[in-house]
This record gives structure tokens, C-alpha cells and sequence, in this order.
């Protein structure tokens, strides 16, 4: 059996038990500087991810996913890896909002508050 390890900024956003499940992705140029914890939608036309917001009109209106790592995606497409199952803390997601929230879980994607 392999034992994954997991840098410090990942152990921060896990929240719980739950198996872990990421996929790489490809998140879109003009992105920008993103943070691992970011929530990402994805872009209808092209399958790429941006940041999640809910006033997008491309797709990425719904939250999808949570980026593993810090990327830099301002000048070009950037290949990454995102949460897609999993329990995270709350206070350590950027860009999550009450629907987002409701998006995740409905993926089987768990938002934990923390005490």
C-alpha cells in the first residue's frame, strides 16, 4: 500500500475522515495567483476551471471543485490537481459563499465548520 503525504498547505484545508479524491485539472490563463483552498468552477466551452463566483455566466457560476495547490495561472494555462471528494475546513476555502457550499456538498464535496 503507498502512503500518500501531504504538504503543510494541504493538511490545513482537510477537515476530516473522509477519503481524499483529486484529478487533475487545467486551470484557465488570466486566473491569476490562486491559493490552494480556492473553490473553482468550470468554463462550460472550453472544461477548463477558474474561481468559483456566482454572478459568472460561463459555467463556472457552480462550484465544482477546491485547487490542491498554489498555482500562478496570470499569463497561461496552468495544469493542477483539485479536491473532488473529501471533508474541508471551512475557514481555510477562498471564495466559498452559502451557495458554493451547497454546490460541494451535492458533490460529495463536505464543508466543515470548525469549533
Amino acid at each position: 500500500m503507498e502512503k500518500e503525504t501531504f504538504t503543510d498547505e494541504r493538511k490545513s484545508i482537510i477537515g476530516g475522515g473522509h477519503q481524499i479524491v483529486t484529478l487533475g485539472i487545467t486551470v484557465v490563463s488570466g486566473s491569476g495567483e490562486l491559493k490552494a483552498g480556492t473553490v473553482l468552477g468550470k468554463i462550460t466551452a472550453s472544461g477548463k476551471y477558474k474561481p468559483y463566483l456566482k454572478t459568472n455566466t460561463d459555467g463556472s457560476e457552480e462550484a465544482k471543485c477546491i485547487l490542491t495547490a498554489d498555482i500562478d495561472a496570470t499569463a497561461g494555462d496552468i495544469n493542477s490537481s483539485a479536491y473532488f471528494h473529501g471533508e474541508f475546513r471551512k475557514s481555510a476555502l477562498i471564495g466559498i459563499d452559502t451557495e458554493g457550499e451547497g454546490m460541494l456538498n451535492d458533490k460529495l464535496i463536505f464543508i466543515k465548520e470548525e469549533v
